[in-house]
């Protein structure tokens, strides 16, 4: 469902340069600089998996802003890749001779087998890009960094990818906002389907994190000199939401279950009892009350594709 287009103009520009097939991957290293907020574990690439293909479910296939088309890109950068789930797509949607290439801060969730980039390396978007990276990408895509990158960072983090791209290449970066609702205020007279989002901004807040990221990001890319930046805005169904889409009910379980993550609900929960906000018991009971919420009812979750030009 597209809630708002921006009107600026594209500017599409099809290019024919071709770097020779690499099939290098370079081996993971840990680094300190990691803030991922959940753990790199075979649990958290289920989970991003399962992300990624609700994602797809809920998007129509979209993979990055509808302005710009994967077949005319002939060198694309999987940035933050994961598990390497949507380079996966991209390469089946991408032009049969396109370079797709991935990194990541660590390789340590990267699926070589199945994301079968032509290159993957190690690289901390705090830093700058490698020099031989640096000008070679027509287009990088970025996705849900909202839990990863500080408020202070974001400015920094995007520049050096920018430095990544071609004169003319296109940024695309895909991020939701924290707060969510339910089908109807009507729905919810007890308030229940904003404690997920009272949780999580806990934890955004201690971690000084962007709340409404998607709401930012247009902001970030024009400050990083980017042109021609558009948004378009989707809404993504958890729970009972999903019904609407025409999603089978195992589907509607199964986004229960990816919006109610174990892993991150410990930590939260371990916060909620820190931060004095309650007891253990009291977190418990409105997890269980949430949980039924989104069983009956579901919310929606904003995510916007933005985009931008790298000058000529």
């Amino acid at each position: 469902m597209v809630v708002a287009v921006s009107v600026d103009v594209m500017q599409i520009r099809p290019l024919n340069d071709k770097s020779p097939y690499k099939a290098r991957v370079a081996p993971p290293r840990a680094t300190s600089e990691d803030f991922y907020v959940l753990p790199r574990d075979a649990g958290e690439s289920e989970r991003l998996q399962a992300q990624h293909d609700h994602l797809r479910r809920s998007l129509g296939g979209l993979l990055v802003h509808p302005s710009l088309r994967l077949q005319h890109r002939r060198t694309i950068l999987d940035c933050c890749t994961g598990t390497g789930a949507w380079l996966k797509d991209a390469r089946l949607a991408a032009h049969p001779d396109a370079i797709l290439e991935a990194c990541d801060i660590t390789l340590e969730q990267y699926h070589r087998g199945d994301a079968k980039a032509d290159d993957v390396f190690v690289q901390n978007i705090l830093h700058p890009f490698p020099q031989e990276k640096r000008n070679r990408y027509d287009m990088i895509h970025q996705r849900y960094l909202t839990g990863g990158i500080s408020r202070h960072q974001w400015s920094n983090a995007i520049r050096n990818v920018v430095e990544a791209l071609k004169p003319g290449g296109y940024l695309n970066i895909t991020e939701p906002n924290l707060e969510t609702s339910p089908p109807s205020l009507l729905d919810d007279a007890s308030g229940i389907s904003n404690w997920k989002w009272q949780l999580k901004q806990l934890s955004w807040q201690k971690n000084n994190l962007i709340e409404q990221c998607a709401d930012e990001i247009p902001a970030l890319l024009r400050d990083a000199g980017l042109i021609n930046v558009q948004t378009i805005r989707m809404r993504v169904p958890y729970g009972a939401s999903c019904r609407a889409l025409g999603m089978s009910e195992n589907q509607v379980e199964s986004t229960i279950r990816l919006h109610m993550s174990p892993s991150f609900d410990q930590a939260l929960k371990k916060l909620w009892i820190s931060s004095s906000k309650g007891t253990a018991e009291e977190f418990d009971r409105n997890q269980a009350m949430y949980e039924s919420f989104l069983r009956e009812k579901g919310i929606w979750m904003d995510v916007s594709f933005v985009i931008g030009m790298k000058p000529y």
